[in-house]
């Protein structure tokens, strides 16, 4: 009885992990020679099962299992399925064209901004004086309206606009 303690409990070890390689190894060679000790291990795993919740399965489920996977075919390796794809023929070409197609407006556009002359500012040096027929005639009062009406909108950085300082508009007397 003493040794049937002893092997119950070394069974016990052996499902929970808690026995060492050497006693584990030794415990699984009786178990794989004692018809007795492979009762005992199914009927602790069944206990265990049951305790867990999980579904019973037969006492012959491998071997029942076991002999419809040797009854399957082997297939060493399967052929890719080949479906019909005429897109995947034509997206080749077509990005290629696209690409060729971007390219070329690139370089069209700059070797057409280059070949045309840029436009000059027109800018009067500071402290020359201004052709007479140059300067337009400015309502005063319709700049001064427009300049206090837009200028909450200028201030405020959330519009785009960054902080500016005040400039006061004096026109240039009249020549």
């Amino acid at each position: 009885m003493n040794a049937n303690n002893t092997l119950d409990e070394q069974l016990s070890a052996l499902m929970d992990g808690e026995l060492d390689d050497r006693e584990a190894s030794r415990l699984i060679g009786e178990l794989q020679a004692s018809p007795a000790l492979q009762q005992a291990w199914y009927a602790w795993h069944l206990q265990q099962d049951c305790q867990a919740g999980h579904p019973l399965l037969s006492p012959d489920f491998m071997q029942q299992f076991s002999a419809r996977l040797a009854a399957e075919p082997v297939v060493v390796a399967p052929q890719r399925l080949r479906r019909g794809r005429p897109m995947r023929k034509l997206l080749v070409p077509l990005t290629a064209a696209a690409s060729v197609a971007f390219f070329g407006v690139a370089l069209w556009q700059g070797v057409y901004r280059s070949a045309t002359p840029a436009a000059q500012p027109m800018v009067a040096a500071v402290g020359q004086p201004v052709a007479a027929q140059a300067v337009a005639q400015v309502d005063v009062e319709a700049v001064r309206a427009y300049l206090s009406a837009h200028r909450e909108a200028a201030n405020n950085p959330l519009n785009g606009g960054e902080p500016l300082q005040t400039a006061v508009f004096k026109p240039a007397a009249n020549q």
